[in-house]
């Protein structure tokens, strides 16, 4: 008989994007369990952040990982503009601070390819060649066609 231990380790995939226990871990003794744009404390902060998104191949290697407060987190992720180009300088000069050998192309799987969605003209990352339409318009197509059966 297998144990459970067993058992749940096979059922767990684990992507190259996801953080694991130790890196979070790591990353918070780092950055001293504080949000390092705000300097929060206050325990809604969590090492989950990452600085090259997932969906653009963002590896989840320490290098790659900010500890923000949920508030900084949603921020950083929604921004737009000129607000977002200021935030990832920030944190990139953070991250060069703490690793002198720090760079873009490290924490990017290497067979991600960022393309521009022929629909919606969002960017987004992708393994294929053959995609050309983001992840959002190929649902939207296919609800459509479910609607209409013509």
């Amino acid at each position: 008989m297998k144990s459970i231990r067993t058992m749940r380790y096979r059922r767990q995939s684990r992507k190259a994007t996801d953080i694991p226990y130790d890196v979070k871990v790591t990353v918070a003794i780092r950055d001293n369990g504080r949000c390092i744009n705000c300097n929060n404390k206050k325990g809604i902060g969590k090492p989950n952040a990452h600085f090259i998104p997932r969906q653009f191949g963002g590896l989840g290697i320490e290098e790659n990982i900010l500890y923000l407060c949920d508030i900084c987190h949603k921020e950083f992720d929604n921004s737009t503009g000129s607000k977002k180009v200021l935030l990832e300088q920030k944190y990139e000069a953070y991250l060069k601070s703490k690793y002198t050998y720090w760079n873009k192309e490290m924490l990017v799987l290497k067979n991600y390819k960022v393309k521009k969605c022929k629909l919606c003209s969002k960017s987004f990352g992708t393994k294929s060649d053959e995609n050309e339409i983001c992840k959002v318009c190929q649902n939207n197509l296919k609800q459509k066609k479910l609607a209409c059966p013509t």
